[in-house]
């Protein structure tokens, strides 16, 4: 089975102003992309970024869906030393 990594903007998406068509279809498409998660069909993974960058958002409503959303992922990356390596190498440049 495919595993994913969303971004935080796709689970952001749903909150974004529907009135563009735009932002209204990839609400769709993401809403179908969680429905097959939910099924089987796909598993996701999450982030220790993708942690720090929810808990940054001050609107809880937000915050709380994605937290939700997140205890759906089967798998999630934490911090390690070969990532605060290529950090520290990434920040020189």
């Amino acid at each position: 089975m495919p595993t994913l990594y969303l971004d935080m903007n796709v689970y952001k998406r749903p909150f974004d102003d529907q009135r563009q068509m735009r932002i209204r279809l990839e609400t769709v498409a993401i809403t179908m992309i969680f429905a097959m998660i939910d099924d089987g069909q796909f598993s996701a993974c999450w982030s220790f970024v993708l942690d720090y960058e929810n808990s940054r958002d001050p609107v809880p409503e937000r915050r709380e869906f994605v937290e939700y959303l997140s205890r759906c992922c089967e798998t999630s990356v934490a911090p390690d030393e070969s990532i605060r390596e290529l950090a520290r190498r990434l920040s020189e440049v």
